[in-house]
């Protein structure tokens, strides 16, 4: 179970990051 859990952080720090790239793109694109 600890390992499932590890693995969420780990995947939810990934979409974060990805996301955050995302925006800063979009952002960039615009200006």
């Amino acid at each position: 179970m600890k390992e499932l859990k590890n693995t969420l952080n780990t995947f939810y720090q990934l979409l974060t990051i990805l996301f955050k790239t995302i925006s800063l793109t979009k952002t960039a694109i615009l200006y």
